[in-house]
């Protein structure tokens, strides 16, 4: 049976070193990261388990697995840590993270120089990448979990944007493979991915779906493999894959993309993390969409 937890506030500390355990696998990792003992850690966790009233972790072997109660505390918990230090970062304290989004689509060609971007070492910020499609992206930047995120073609774009361009997106299949103005075109998605399948209706052209899957690797396996066809932003084709012509599928649709910070984010603080994500994301000569561009850009089938 579970105790009733007592009454009263759950302190900020105890979130952090809850939060560090689950990231870093271990009371002694989280000891480390957080300049504690790991009999300091241990003993904040046995706080935390008396004033929720339930086990956050149990053990098999040496590792460390969240209950079900645990885990939904430790999502509570992160929400907290970044509403803490936001409203700290408001009067100028120190922020222990600048936190960034990136789409997955684009993780394997731009991932390794985001993750080279340094936070200060004057404040000891750190920076902590956060990769998933841009609908949820934006989701987390409303909701302050982001600072800083590269979304693909919102249809309501967050108010503050860095930086906003048009990205070229293009059909690809598979070298040696064609299609004739009336052929079936076989289709690759992602399970939410409703863009291209509205580009290719609003084409009129016959498809039928035949690989969906949320990875970005499967679905380029697959369209190699000859499977069918996919959109892809055209700086991320490689030699291997055959750009579709206009005698095959009408040009996908412009989509915009940008970069935004979240809401109350001061700029000035952060200028050289943001140049830094800008110079990382930004294709090299983009141009900046227009008025006209930003009111006619369909949104691109953002993979997950």
């Amino acid at each position: 049976m579970q105790r009733r937890p007592p009454t009263g506030n759950i302190p900020i500390e105890l979130l952090r070193a809850v939060v560090a355990t689950v990231d870093l696998g271990s009371f002694s990792k989280a000891a480390q990261a957080l300049r504690l003992t790991q009999p300091a850690i241990s003993a904040q966790m046995r706080r935390l388990k008396q004033l929720v009233g339930t086990e956050v972790f149990s053990k098999a072997g040496s590792t460390l697995i969240l209950t079900d109660r645990g885990a939904l505390i430790v999502k509570y918990a992160r929400r907290i840590l970044a509403m803490n230090d936001q409203i700290l970062s408001l009067g100028g304290g120190p922020v222990r993270c600048v936190r960034l989004g990136l789409p997955l689509v684009f993780s394997p060609a731009i991932l390794s120089e985001v993750l080279r971007i340094e936070g200060s070492a004057e404040d000891e910020t750190e920076i902590q990448v956060f990769c998933d499609c841009s609908d949820e992206l934006k989701r987390r930047l409303a909701a302050g979990y982001l600072d800083l995120a590269f979304i693909i073609s919102p249809l309501d774009p967050p108010a503050q944007a860095v930086t906003q361009w048009i990205e070229p997106w293009v059909w690809v299949c598979a070298p040696g493979v064609s299609f004739s103005p009336g052929d079936t075109i076989p289709l690759i998605v992602t399970p939410t991915d409703r863009h291209t399948i509205e580009a290719i209706e609003k084409a009129g052209r016959p498809y039928v779906i035949r690989f969906v899957a949320p990875s970005l690797d499967a679905r380029v396996e697959a369209m190699l493999a000859g499977v069918g066809v996919m959109t892809l932003a055209e700086r991320l084709v490689t030699d291997q894959m055959k750009i579709l012509g206009r005698h095959e599928l009408p040009p996908f649709p412009k989509t915009a993309s940008g970069i935004y910070l979240r809401e109350g984010l001061e700029p000035a603080r952060f200028a050289r993390i943001i140049d830094a994500f800008v110079q990382a994301c930004r294709p090299r000569g983009a141009a900046e969409p227009s008025w006209e561009d930003r009111s006619r850009v369909t949104p691109v089938p953002e993979p997950v």
